[in-house]
């Protein structure tokens, strides 16, 4: 059985209208602008400290293009134990306190 659906009128469709009114009515109810805030915990916050580190020189400039030239030219082996190890690694320092 095939529907056609090439002469209906989005327009006047429900669902058209239904998403107009929850775009249009206010989340809080009183008329005024709902606003939302964030705070941070301070585990982001330090791992904004920890970015800003790695741009002060942290990061082995020379290795990162080693390993990008390596990527590019198809040469790059790919250790799978090693990738398991240090998935194993970081899991277990996820759960030290």
């Amino acid at each position: 059985m095939a529907i056609d659906i090439t002469g209906i009128n989005h327009a006047q469709s429900p669902l058209h209208k239904r998403s107009e009114q929850t775009d249009t009515a206010p989340a809080n109810g009183s008329g005024a602008a709902a606003t939302d805030s964030v705070t941070l915990q301070l585990q982001a916050k330090g791992l904004h400290v920890d970015a800003a580190q790695d741009d002060a020189g942290l990061v082995d400039g020379s290795r990162v293009e080693s390993l990008k030239s390596a990527i590019d030219a198809g040469v790059y082996q790919i250790n799978p134990l090693r990738v398991a190890e240090k998935f194993i690694q970081f899991e277990a320092d996820l759960e030290a306190p």
